[in-house]
């Protein structure tokens, strides 16, 4: 089933010791077959960051699952792993949305944990699509260009269309 995933980063406890005198300042990469997906960097991190940011990735395959990398942003030097885990996508897909902890990982070895709120929706073609062939990337565009705020009020107003706050 192809459709939109949403991945925000809440907030992570790790137990990073390589930098022990310098400051962690951590994002996520989200790695799928061939995307990769990174989060905004937790400027003022540390072993606790909070983040305010949500990644937003279109899938038009099916994938089981989608690796998470968690790297520290270095300036001079390439940035460094503080560890990897795996979100299991069926599981999304399946409930719609999963707020959960996830155990992170760097050699085998227990690296912390991190809270992510995962939401998955579901492409779903009309008889008017189907008929008119609107291929897959058309729909992932028109999801992608929505806003929060057409949305809620398109549900709102009953009506397709968005009017004018300032001419009506």
């Amino acid at each position: 089933m192809t459709g939109i995933y949403t991945f925000k980063p809440i907030e992570a406890k790790l137990m990073d010791e390589r930098d022990a005198l310098l400051e962690t300042v951590p994002y996520c990469a989200f790695i799928f077959s061939r995307k990769r997906v990174t989060s905004q960097v937790c400027v003022s991190g540390g072993k606790h960051p909070i983040w305010n940011d949500s990644v937003t990735i279109p899938l038009e395959i099916d994938q089981p699952a989608c690796v998470v990398e968690l790297l520290d942003k270095e300036k001079t030097l390439p940035d460094e792993s503080i560890g990897t885990f795996v979100i299991d996508l069926y599981e999304i897909r399946r409930r719609g949305h999963i707020d959960k902890w996830y155990q992170v990982y760097y050699k085998d070895q227990p690296a912390g944990w991190i809270h992510i709120e995962s939401r998955f929706q579901a492409f779903q073609d009309s008889d008017d699509e189907k008929s008119a062939g609107t291929p897959l990337k058309a729909q992932i565009q028109k999801e992608m260009m929505k806003t929060p705020l057409e949305d809620e009020f398109n549900k709102s107003s009953g009506s397709g269309a968005v009017k004018d706050p300032i001419r009506n």
